[in-house]
């Protein structure tokens, strides 16, 4: 339940930033909010709902703060709701080129965000702090101590070099790919529906059996820059070119 101080101390920044969050992870209608949508909902109402999907209170540490963040295991309980996801990869510490990124990825209204390595830099996981996003780590990588501090600062997983992640009852693999063998088993193992990988910095999809395996493209050192969106409803993949 929500505590009381955590209701009385919600102004206008809490209330924007409870819809956007609450609206950009819960993007459509649950069950007992008829048609409404979350981001549409007041700001005591998205307080409740948040409490709910998380399982913990919001907690306040100064008037008109809300310092509640989304932590891996909440990501995780929030699985269900993701239906499309963004893919970006090999972002090499480019910020021009990330929030290019980020402006399109919030025009195509994506639910979740996954990175499949190269991050090369403390500043991106910040500039991506809108989803929950999921990251590993690629060869170019190399102060993984920072890299992961930062990207569990801003709430989000860091899963080193292999992530094994479950949205919208998809298993969904998450590596870098410079490790071919590794990258091989993957794709072969028929455990997963969608392989996401970087490291070639070249957008590519294909099918291997039920997995649909997918590199995005790159951000940084590729013509064009390129990112990608999955519909884990139906496993469409687009590549969109930046």
């Amino acid at each position: 339940m929500v505590t009381d101080e955590a209701r009385g101390d919600v102004g206008r920044d809490d209330a924007l930033w409870l819809k956007t969050n609450i609206g950009k992870r819960c993007a459509q209608p649950i069950d007992g909010l008829k048609d409404q949508r979350i981001n549409r909902l007041p700001a005591k109402a998205c307080i409740d709902l948040w409490t709910h999907l998380s399982g913990r209170p919001v907690e306040v540490s100064q008037p008109g703060l809300l310092t509640w963040t989304l932590r891996s295991d909440n990501i995780e309980r929030q699985g269900m709701f993701v239906m499309r996801i963004g893919v970006i990869s090999d972002t090499h510490g480019h910020v021009e080129n990330t929030l290019a990124a980020v402006r399109m990825l919030e025009s195509l209204q994506v639910q979740a965000l996954l990175h499949c390595g190269d991050i090369c830099s403390e500043e991106i996981p910040r500039l991506l702090a809108a989803w929950p996003a999921h990251f590993v780590f690629g060869n170019c990588d190399r102060d993984f101590d920072s890299l992961r501090a930062a990207i569990e600062k801003q709430g989000m997983a860091c899963y080193g070099w292999f992530g094994n992640i479950e949205l919208a009852d998809r298993r969904i693999a998450l590596l870098h790919s410079h490790d071919a063998r590794l990258f091989h088993q993957v794709c072969v193992s028929e455990d997963y529906d969608l392989v996401c990988y970087g490291h070639t910095h070249m957008a590519e999809q294909h099918r291997r059996g039920k997995t649909l395996v997918l590199n995005p493209g790159a951000l940084f050192r590729a013509n064009p820059h390129s990112l990608a969106i999955v519909d884990l409803k139906t496993m469409d993949a687009n590549i969109i070119k930046l």
